[in-house]
């Protein structure tokens, strides 16, 4: 799995790269919100753990934009409910408050990478078309095509 880690404190980076590598996965770290959107856009992954600050939540719904499908773990050390919902709402897949156990995050992240497979089985492509049957949305060129309540009902005859 390639894997890409944004975590701004230098020990706690080096402590995530170093766990994942030895479960044999293929890391990119940075340790800005900034190079991560970049990055993110930029190379083939397969999954996201972004630590967030309350002011770089724009950064995560830049990430979400650029790469609709790919699951994103966000390392928070906030505890109230509300910003941990606006972090869910900003495009984040899962949260882990810290302090946190690395083998809980290994399989968390493992569990949002084989729900977003599950969830590609819902998505058609062909060239810049793409249809998610879940969502009952289209998208041609990466733009959101509206649909009227008509062209949205989903038939099963």
């Amino acid at each position: 799995m390639r894997i890409l880690i944004a975590e701004a404190d230098p020990a706690l980076g080096a402590f995530l790269r170093h766990g994942f590598e030895a479960e044999h996965h293929a890391v990119e770290s940075v340790t800005d919100a900034a190079a991560a959107k970049d990055l993110a856009r930029g190379h083939d992954l397969d999954a996201a753990i972004l630590d967030l600050r309350p002011h770089e939540l724009d950064a995560l719904r830049d990430v979400r934009a650029s790469r609709r499908d790919l699951p994103i773990v966000v390392l928070s050390g906030r505890t109230n409910p509300e910003a941990r919902v606006r972090i869910f709402e900003a495009g984040a897949d899962d949260l882990l408050v810290k302090p946190f156990a690395f083998a809980e995050l290994s399989a968390r992240l493992r569990a949002v990478v084989r729900r977003g497979a599950r969830a590609a089985a819902f998505v058609l492509r062909a060239d810049d078309l793409e249809l998610n049957r879940l969502e009952r949305s289209v998208r041609r060129g990466g733009r959101q095509i509206e649909l009227t309540p008509r062209n949205s009902r989903c038939s099963n005859s």
